[in-house]
């Protein structure tokens, strides 16, 4: 039997719709890319099909994940500098 995950939250921009494969970050958080075959999973919902992942691909994708969300965040912070990575931010 194959386990049950929680559904993905896709939206129209794929950054946004990969930092959402963790949810509740505050609360209870919701990982709905648990596994390595999760993510292939993912990918093949979002077109980027892969044939397959390891547990270190994971964690990458993971990390790059929580990089984004970090970045999105400060974005809204006001009392952080402006990042200077991009030019509409400045």
């Amino acid at each position: 039997m194959r386990a049950r995950f929680p559904d993905f939250r896709l939206g129209n921009v794929l950054a946004t719709s990969f930092t959402a494969t963790l949810t509740e970050r505050r609360g209870d958080a919701v990982e709905r890319i648990p596994t390595p075959q999760r993510l292939v999973d993912w990918l093949a919902v979002n077109g980027l099909a892969v044939e397959s992942c390891t547990t270190a691909q994971l964690e990458l994708a993971r990390e790059l994940r929580e990089s984004n969300s970090r970045r999105r965040h400060s974005d809204r912070d006001p009392g952080r500098p402006p990042c200077v990575c991009h030019p509409h931010h400045q």
